[in-house]
Order: C-alpha cells, then structure tokens, then sequence
C-alpha cells in the first residue's frame, strides 16, 4: 500500500462547472470557491518515483501521455495528489506553479461515512474498538483506506474501507 503513486484529477464534464475551468487559485480564493473533491474526477493514475515533484511529473506527462490517460493536458484548474511511499500530498495546479491543498480529499461525513486520511476513532460495523487510518489508495477514482486498530494495533488484522465506509 505504500507504492509511491500519483492522480490527475479533472473538473468533471457538468456546465455548472465550467465557470470553475482553467481559473487560477488565487481568482477561487478571490470568489470564495473551495477546490473539493466532489467537483473533480480522476483521469490518471500512475507510478511514480520516490521524491518526485509535481513539476517532474508534468513535464513527463507534457512529454509523452499515458495510453489510460482520460483528460485533457495537465494544466491550470487541475488537481494532482501524489503519494510518496505513504506521503500524500495534494496540489493545485495553478499557472506556473503548485499550490498545496490539504482539505482537498476531506469529505463531510454525509457524504463518505466520514472517513478522510486524517481519520481516527472509526467505529466498524461488527469490528470491536476503534480504528485509524494509517494509508489509502487511489483506485479508478475511488479511495480504499487502510485500518489500524486504535488499541492493539499490529497485533489484529487490518480492515479495508472504500470511502462510503464499507468493509
């Protein structure tokens, strides 16, 4: 699970985001918009090598573009999210630089059960105690967290979450 990956996310395909495409951080900011992942879908995924910059990564995908690649050239207005052996980062591509997005991969609990990379104290249905995520994956756009238990730790079985909370 700590395979050093990264995803490109894209504003999805829906007119009322198109107001949102291509603008800059700063003009969000200025508007009052938060950059949440609700809005956006996943249009890569891919390896990466340990300690790559996000400025590596779109340059190799200026030079050449993955086969699986869905979306359109990384620019202004995506997200790219890189996970460095178990350090996930999330930035916002902005015209000539990367800004860092912590909140961007949070979600209200009403909408994935309230897990987030942050999350501890989960109770699992039929699982006794409390539970921490300790990684996630990205997969097909969809958030796989790995589960440690609060009190025993390595001692019991980790448990897989997809991002609704289901075992």
């Amino acid at each position: 699970m700590s395979r050093s990956q990264f995803a490109v996310y894209q504003l999805k395909k829906k007119p009322e985001l198109r107001n949102l495409l291509f603008r800059t951080y700063e003009e969000l900011a200025q508007d009052q918009i938060p950059v949440q992942v609700a809005n956006y879908e996943q249009v890569y995924l891919g390896t990466m090598k340990p300690g790559e910059t996000p400025e590596q990564i779109k340059k190799d995908l200026e030079k050449k573009q993955p086969h699986n690649y869905k979306g359109h050239a990384v620019s202004t207005s995506d997200v790219l999210i890189l996970n460095d052996n178990g350090a996930t980062t999330t930035y916002y591509v902005n015209k000539d630089t990367f800004i860092e997005i912590p909140d961007f991969m949070k979600v209200t609990s009403s909408e994935s059960g309230g897990l987030t990379k942050d999350t501890v104290g989960y109770e699992i249905e039929g699982k006794d105690g409390t539970w921490e995520v300790i990684d996630y994956l990205l997969v097909e756009g969809k958030n796989y967290f790995l589960m440690e238990h609060e009190q025993y730790g390595k001692d019991v079985a980790y448990v897989v979450l997809d991002q609704k909370g289901n075992v």
